[in-house]
């Protein structure tokens, strides 16, 4: 099994912090790539200011061909675009914040309706909620997976709470669709068997349901970009603007013209990169959303609602000394295999945040049979500070 953390998102920081803090602060800033743009109006300012001191006033000055009054009335259709752009981006982003967080809540309250409206007592029975809870944790790592991560990074062994059984099946195929239809399956299974009434069948669909609507509208925030005239005409428009402008206003500043150049391209070209950069509010950037915190959120939560209706068979305590029991059954079993054939028994990596976290994905993979053997060190990742456990 292997679970890989997601870099870290959407920075958090305190609304009462001094404005200079904020003005200052590197990590999620956009400042530093807008340096190319203002080293390029600074050149142009030169240049402008070139031109006017030549005395060639037919190209630049109050009454040259790019004087203030063309530029008065170019403002109106590149500030219309460019707030239109803002405000689809940040809708965007806020539309991506709602549906991540209707999967969240639908997620856990789906196993929360599995835990408490299954009827049985028996293990088994236990083992069956423990597995509707398995396979919903299962499918909202696929939605991060699909969000976060280019067609050709999603690895489907990065995926830990699936079986490799399992996983074999979900290769090549639709993962979201399938990981559904097996959690249907199992809530089927168990109305059939009388465990579960129609009321709360129809209830658990219906959270399920709303888990795989908002994956797949938050899916068409991540593939449907602004439309590209849009997006065509306001970067022309801002190199039309930007890096002629400064012939208008040469002849007022002098020496001078490169300083509001740098100043006007800071601003509209800052305000475009900022919309650009929140308009996909999932995936690994800085600035996006924390989607490794909300599977993170999912499987704590889950399994806090399956440990209070089964204490005795899923408690988190109990898993782990039975796990230490198989690592010392494992480490007293001679090795019987044959000399150059392969062992059914692979080495498998969990990267946690927290020791708590890596043994309970350990426990989960035990109640699987995948267990046969374990160990951790710590470690940290490169450019954090978070601890890991593998």
């Amino acid at each position: 099994y292997y679970c890989v953390a997601l870099g870290s998102a959407m920075i958090s920081y305190d609304r009462d912090d001094h404005w200079l803090s904020l003005v200052f602060k590197g990590r999620g800033s956009l400042i530093a790539e807008l340096l190319p743009e203002l080293v390029c109006a600074v050149m142009v300012g030169l240049f402008a200011y070139g031109i006017e001191s030549v005395g060639l006033t037919a190209f630049s000055g109050p009454e040259g061909i790019l004087s203030s009054r063309i530029y008065s009335i170019l403002i109106f259709p590149l500030g219309f675009i460019l707030t239109f752009r803002s405000n689809m981006s940040y809708a965007r982003y806020w539309d991506g914040r709602t549906l991540a967080e209707t999967m969240v809540k639908e997620s856990i309250d789906l196993v929360r309706v599995v835990s408490n409206y299954h009827r049985g007592e028996e293990e088994e029975d236990a083992q069956e909620r423990h597995e509707v809870r398995r396979l919903t944790v299962a499918l909202f790592e696929v939605i991060v997976q699909q969000l976060a991560f280019e067609r050709g990074k999603r690895n489907i062994n990065q995926i830990a709470f699936v079986t490799r059984e399992e996983r074999a099946r979900l290769k090549g195929r639709s993962r979201v669709t399938l990981l559904s239809q097996w959690i249907t399956a199992k809530i089927a299974h168990a109305q059939r068997t009388d465990k579960f009434d129609g009321t709360a069948v129809i209830l658990a669909d219906n959270k399920l349901k709303a888990v795989v609507d908002s994956f797949y509208a938050a899916d068409k925030i991540v593939k449907t970009p602004l439309p590209y005239p849009y997006v065509q005409m306001l970067n022309a428009l801002l190199f039309i603007y930007v890096y002629t402008v400064p012939f208008s206003f040469a002849h007022l500043y002098g020496v001078m013209t490169p300083v509001p150049s740098a100043f006007l391209a800071f601003a509209l070209l800052g305000i475009n990169r900022v919309s650009s950069e929140i308009e996909n509010p999932f995936g690994q950037d800085d600035n996006d959303l924390p989607l490794e915190k909300f599977k993170d959120q999912v499987a704590m939560l889950t399994l806090a609602a399956v440990r209070e209706r089964d204490p005795a068979t899923l408690g988190l305590a109990d898993d782990f000394i039975e796990l230490q029991k198989i690592a010392e059954d494992e480490a007293a079993t001679p090795d019987d295999d044959e000399e150059g054939e392969d062992r059914e028994f692979g080495v498998d990596i969990i990267i946690a945040r927290s020791k708590a976290n890596m043994f309970r994905q350990i426990s989960s993979m035990g109640r699987q049979g995948g267990v046969r053997a374990f160990r951790y060190a710590t470690g940290s990742s490169k450019g954090t500070e978070d601890s890991y456990m593998v």
